[in-house]
């Protein structure tokens, strides 16, 4: 867990899936993040139990409270329905057990995890910005069954330490508890600044990627075929996905890794890409690329599995052998038609017969060698229609899903999944589904950066209309 990324997200105040995501899994707690499965505000005991950890948060600078979630195993089991409180009702609660009016705030998402959806209530607790304004701590300023066990009386201080709430009797336990929080902090923010960790999984032996996507729709015929391929012939030890632009092709390897991960179908996972930039719904934003050069792939598993090699690159490449060797790893290179280092591909087609780990690369062509191949197509009309049902429901767009629209939407995005979700972004914005379709194939439109099909047949419309003298 990166406790700066975890304070920067309290600081924020966000309160978005992205940040319930980002919670689950950190699958484990601490001062500023505390798992619940579930919540109940009924009886005097809770009321106390609930503002005496709403107080403790708010003493260490804020932090998470994620309802939904089973005690010490850190499971994402979700809740059967909305909490029946929202953030005026919780701040009654924690004014009624402490007198104090705390700054709370309740949302719920719907998160996608590998056993499916998961309904999961992500309650902030803010505190001050400022470091300076922690050290004074807030006191409760009333009593509340003081005269049992679970009471809470007048002029006590709670914080969390660890991943527990206590009382403590003066502010220099507090400073103490504080400075220790705000070291690991610092040391967090220091290790992200140097060396930008690429990944979203660091546990173990295993290293994904974000994501990229909330819930991975359909395509349940070719994520059979995909794993399948990857774990029945132990001859075939690369497996190479491959389709245009914006098919999906970095979603599936992605699901792949993530279901191996569940499943620890393999000792070790890595999982790196070439890709710098990514097509999302508002435009084109910049990707953390994590692969260069055979050297940089060399580094990535000797990190993995923490040695530290000496030597030339030919030393360096036996070492990577005997590695990959002794552990059944999973390595998945994403974009490689990106990668001008021809030694990669030539590496891992030399990997001996003794060597446990398979390979799994995307790329816009099929590779000229012997791998086998799984080629990624594009949707079709009833894949269409389903993406754009559940997209919109996940993006909370009122797309206007009509047999015609679909039609429209499939010929326009050329079936590809980033297409469509570009489309139903711009459509959140305009609200003009015409403008929208059209501006798909405008040469200014950043879908043909990724749609090789569009840009083909923009240019077979143009030709053919000059032909005709149209254009």
């Amino acid at each position: 867990m990166n406790l700066s990324l975890l304070e920067r997200r309290i600081r924020d105040g966000d309160l978005s899936r992205e940040a319930a995501r980002f919670l689950l899994d950190c699958r484990g707690e601490c001062e500023w993040l505390d798992y619940k499965e579930v919540l109940k505000l009924e009886t005097d005991e809770q009321v106390c139990s609930f503002g005496k950890d709403v107080l403790a948060m708010k003493n260490v600078g804020g932090g998470y409270i994620v309802v939904g979630v089973r005690d010490k195993t850190w499971a994402p089991v979700g809740i059967a329905s909305p909490l029946p409180y929202d953030g005026k009702l919780l701040r009654d609660q924690v004014r009624k057990a402490t007198g104090l009016d705390l700054d709370v705030d309740i949302v719920h998402h719907e998160v996608s995890i590998a056993e499916g959806q998961r309904l999961v209530a992500l309650i902030l607790v803010r505190s001050s910005k400022k470091r300076s304004r922690r050290r004074i701590p807030t006191l409760t300023i009333r009593d509340f069954c003081a005269g049992k066990p679970f009471g809470i009386r007048r002029g006590e201080i709670y914080v969390r330490n660890g991943s527990s709430t206590e009382k403590v009797g003066s502010t220099s336990d507090l400073e103490d508890l504080l400075d220790a929080l705000e070291d690991q902090a610092q040391s967090d923010a220091l290790e992200m600044d140097a060396v930008p960790s690429p990944f979203a999984i660091e546990d173990g032996l295993y290293r994904l990627l974000e994501r990229g996507y909330e819930n991975f729709i359909g395509r349940g015929d070719l994520r059979s075929s995909l794993e399948a391929a990857v774990t029945q012939d132990p001859r075939i030890w690369i497996i190479n996905v491959h389709g245009p632009g914006g098919v999906g092709k970095s979603a599936l390897v992605n699901w792949l890794a993530y279901e191996f991960y569940r499943k620890r179908t393999f000792e070790a996972i890595l999982q790196l890409t070439a890709k710098e930039s990514v097509l999302t719904e508002s435009g084109i934003r910049l990707y953390s690329r994590s692969l260069y050069s055979l050297e940089n792939l060399l580094d990535q598993v000797f990190l993995l599995f923490e040695h530290e090699p000496s030597g030339d690159l030919q030393s360096k490449k036996a070492l990577a052998i005997d590695l990959l060797s002794a552990w059944r790893t999973l390595i998945v290179l994403d974009n490689m038609e990106t990668v001008s280092d021809g030694r990669i591909l030539t590496f891992i087609q030399q990997l001996p017969p003794r060597c446990q780990s398979k390979v799994v690369l995307t790329s816009r062509h099929k590779t000229a060698g012997w791998e086998l191949p799984i080629p990624v197509p594009e949707l079709n009309i009833l894949e269409t229609e389903n993406f754009l049902t559940i997209k919109s429901k996940e993006l909370a767009v009122a797309f206007p899903i009509s047999s015609q629209i679909v039609e429209r939407v499939s010929t326009a995005s050329g079936g590809l999944p980033l297409a469509i979700q570009w489309i139903i972004g711009q459509y959140k914005l305009s609200k003009d589904i015409n403008t929208v379709l059209k501006t798909v194939t405008e040469k200014d439109s950043p879908v043909l950066e990724y749609s090789f099909r569009n840009i083909w047949r923009l240019l077979r419309e143009r030709r053919d209309n000059f032909s005709r003298g149209i254009g």
